[in-house]
C-alpha cells in the first residue's frame, strides 16, 4: 500500500466517521457531542489542510489551532462519564489547565505558527493516555451486568489509548529508529494505521453510545 493511497483511505474513514457523528449529533449526550465536535475539527482540518498550506507555506496554524482544541475537548467528553468521583475530575482539570498552559507557552516560545506543535502534541498525547488509564480504572470499578463491548467509554479508551501509545513512542524514538534497517520504512505506514484504528473507534464510539440510549 502506498503512502498516497493509505493517506485516502484515512480521510474517507475521518470522513465517514465525522458524518455520522454529525447525523447521530442531536441523539448523543453532552460527551458524544463534544466527540463529534473534535471529529468534525479533525476532518475539516484534513481536508483542507493542503490547500492552507499551499495558501500560507510557511505557517502550521492549522496543527496548532486543533491540538489546543482537543486539549479542551478531550476534557469535555471524559469528565461527565467519571460520575461523582470528584478527586479524579478535579485532578483531570488540574492536568488539563497545565498541558493547555505549556502548549501556549511552547506556541508563544519555542514553536510558533511557523512550526508544527511536536511538544504539544507529546502534551496532549500524556493527557489522553492519562485520560484512558483514569476510564479504564472506572469501568473495571463498574457493575458488571453490561458487557464491557456495550460501554462506548470502553471504545473511546481503547482507541485513544492505542492511537497517543503509538503516537508518543513514534515521537520519543522515531530518531533512534529511523536509522535502523528497515524499522523506519514503517514509521509512517504504522503513524497511518493507528489513524485508521483512532477514528474507526470514534465512529464505533457514537455507534454504541447511540444505541445504548435506545434501550
Amino acid at each position: 500500500m502506498t503512502m498516497g493511497l493509505g493517506f485516502f483511505i484515512y480521510r474517507i474513514i475521518i470522513t465517514l466517521s465525522a458524518f455520522y457523528g454529525v447525523y447521530s449529533y442531536k441523539r448523543l449526550d453532552k460527551s458524544y457531542k463534544a466527540l463529534v465536535v473534535l471529529l468534525v475539527l479533525s476532518c475539516v482540518k484534513e481536508l483542507v489542510d493542503k490547500y492552507v498550506y499551499n495558501t500560507f507555506p510557511d505557517g502550521n496554524y492549522l496543527n496548532h489551532l486543533l491540538l489546543t482544541s482537543a486539549l479542551i475537548l478531550n476534557l469535555l467528553i471524559y469528565l461527565p462519564q467519571w460520575g461523582e468521583n470528584r478527586k479524579l475530575k478535579r485532578g483531570a482539570v488540574v492536568i488539563t489547565l497545565i498541558v493547555f498552559i505549556l502548549s501556549i507557552l511552547n506556541t508563544i516560545y519555542i514553536q510558533n505558527l511557523q512550526v508544527n506543535p511536536t511538544n504539544g502534541l507529546v502534551l496532549l498525547c500524556l493527557q489522553m493516555v492519562g485520560f484512558s488509564l483514569f476510564s479504564f480504572k472506572i469501568i473495571i470499578n463498574s457493575p458488571a451486568n453490561v458487557a464491557i463491548y456495550s460501554k462506548p467509554l470502553f471504545w473511546l479508551s481503547v482507541s485513544n489509548l492505542f492511537f497517543y501509545t503509538v503516537v508518543y513512542l513514534v515521537f520519543a524514538f522515531y530518531h533512534f529508529f529511523k536509522d535502523v534497517g528497515d524499522i523506519g520504512d514503517w514509521i509512517p505506514i504504522l503513524a497511518v494505521l493507528s489513524n485508521y484504528i483512532l477514528y474507526t473507534g470514534y465512529g464505533i464510539t457514537i455507534y454504541v453510545h447511540k444505541n445504548k440510549l435506545n434501550v
